[in-house]
């Protein structure tokens, strides 16, 4: 019965083919190499690196992010999960690949910031137009991830203007 049940347990987080894990992994290290090079300041808001879901989502969010004040998305970087960090001490470790039901892709890391501060994320990637693109993003800040977040933050934002009268 035990022999029976194992293969059901190896198919359920299936390994990326080493072709999609090289993709990745190369895309997660585009991500993050801001960080480690102080010449090369984030700009992820604006790179090409999120699907067309998430990309929808941004437009939609930057026509009504207050301009007087912070709002949940625009306090800290995402990805880093902070405001400062030391590029000399970033670091930058891939702990698990996987590959959803959905055909997606899942990658875990975890990172050093500098000052004994480590943060952890797992990324989900899909694949349009042959490029594998940033889907979501969980973080201990996002546990429900960057998608839900964001559409919560249009709601607080679009609120928070017509109270506002705008």
């Amino acid at each position: 019965m035990a022999i029976a049940i194992l293969p059901a347990l190896l198919l359920s987080a299936a390994a990326l083919p080493a072709a999609e894990q090289a993709a990745v992994d190369a895309l997660v290290r585009r991500i993050y190499a801001p960080y480690a090079d102080p010449a090369m300041p984030p700009g992820l808001l604006d790179a090409p690196i999120y699907s067309a879901r998430i990309a929808a989502l941004l437009a939609r969010w930057r026509k009504v992010t207050p301009a007087d004040e912070p709002d949940r998305l625009s306090d800290g970087d995402w990805f880093c999960q902070c405001q400062d960090w030391e590029p000399a001490a970033f670091r930058l470790a891939i702990t698990r690949r996987e590959r959803l039901r959905s055909g997606a892709a899942r990658v875990s890391v975890r990172f050093a910031l500098g000052g004994g501060a480590t943060r952890t994320a797992r990324l989900v990637f899909v694949r349009e137009g042959g490029e594998w693109r940033v889907d979501d993003l969980f973080t201990p800040d996002m546990p429900r991830g960057l998608g839900l977040t964001i559409r919560e933050t249009i709601a607080e934002d679009e609120a928070l203007a017509r109270a506002a009268g705008r």
